[in-house]
């Protein structure tokens, strides 16, 4: 079976910046081979450790197949993971876990639900890595999932100073595992400013550049969210986004709909999108820019983009000038306000931002 080298390259990057990859395929064979040269590109990239257990052979089971890829003894569960952790950073694949028999399949979910919670906590495993390879549809990748944190398991992340600290990442994130554990990762980053806005910068920063981020910028279905740790379902069952997601959504949001004014060069962008005005049209843009809110009279206006000129003709020349630059500027906005009798202004309340 030919496997695209870009599917691999693709696999292995996700891998590298989640730590935990989901392979949906058919037939198993197909899947099979994918995740052997998945593991080679690892181990080549990597220089690190990688364990292959199919969960799908006959009498599978898991303390066996990880005693003997460990080279230990039949051994207990946290034998293993103590074993793992000294062998750290390594790499975990587990094929057709959802076929495993049914004793086995428990034993698998709690000892996964182990090691996520421990690659949070341990610094030897966190660099560590997992990959699933599932049928497509299967619902095992959602059933292995980490419970939520209570606030006191919050409180043992790195950042966390005090039981206010915890309290406003416990908030921020919902308890959600991973994105409790990428916040507190920005906490030393953050300044100190007080719980409440020491865990908002680091927010902020985790969705500038961190997972979060890259989540928000998807357009993702509640069951999605759900699955991805970005929600809770509520007393009915219905997906609430966390209220890290929902503020770092926004912020992408706006971003996306701003209006870039570059001070220099007074060259008007939106989405990336130079506009195309005449020199005049972009001086009066600058100046009503540089003062959201305060208001021009046409006189002020015209004597601007007129330097040359001091001899005020009349509003009419002033208000052709603003009418082909409101065309110009993007629709579904205010972006210049008239006062009548007084003169014009730009809206304080226009998704703005003047670069230099």
């Amino acid at each position: 079976m030919r496997i695209e080298r870009t599917a691999i390259r693709e696999a292995t990057s996700i891998l590298a910046a989640e730590g935990c990859l989901v392979v949906e395929a058919q037939p198993k064979a197909g899947l099979t081979v994918f995740l052997a040269s998945l593991r080679d590109s690892i181990e080549r990239e990597s220089k690190t450790s990688s364990y292959y257990i199919n969960c799908a052979l006959p009498g599978f089971s898991l303390r066996q197949a990880l005693s003997q890829q460990l080279s230990l003894p039949h051994s207990p569960y946290p034998a293993l993971l103590a074993a793992m952790k000294g062998d750290s950073p390594l790499f975990l694949l587990l094929d057709r876990p959802d076929l495993a028999p049914a004793e086995e399949y428990r034993e698998l979910l709690a000892f996964l639900h182990t090691l996520n919670g421990e690659r949070l906590f341990c610094p030897s495993l966190s660099k560590s890595g997992l990959v699933l390879g599932i049928s497509s549809h299967s619902v095992f990748h959602a059933a292995c999932r980490l419970e939520y944190f209570s606030r006191g398991e919050v409180s043992r992340l790195p950042g966390c100073q005090d039981d206010s600290t915890a309290r406003e990442l416990h908030y921020w994130s919902g308890g959600s595992p991973a994105i409790a554990a990428e916040i507190s990762r920005y906490m030393p980053q953050a300044v100190r400013e007080g719980a409440e806005q020491s865990v908002y910068r680091a927010v902020v920063a985790a969705g500038e550049t961190g997972r979060l981020g890259r989540l928000a910028a998807q357009d993702l279905t509640p069951g999605e969210l759900l699955c991805l740790g970005l929600a809770l379902p509520d007393s009915c069952g219905v997906p609430v986004p966390l209220p890290a997601y929902t503020a770092v959504r926004s912020r992408l949001m706006e971003k996306n709909n701003e209006l870039v004014i570059n001070r220099l060069t007074r060259e008007a962008r939106y989405k990336g999108r130079l506009l195309p005005l005449f020199p005049r049209e972009s001086r009066i843009l600058h100046l009503l820019a540089e003062r959201p809110g305060q208001v021009f009279s046409p006189g002020q206006i015209y004597r601007h983009i007129n330097a040359e000129n001091f001899d005020f003709p009349g509003e009419e020349s002033v208000k052709t000038h603003l009418s082909r630059l409101r065309r110009k500027l993007p629709p579904g906005v205010e972006w210049i306000i008239t006062r009548r009798g007084l003169g014009y202004s730009f809206s304080p309340l226009a998704p703005l931002r003047l670069v230099d």
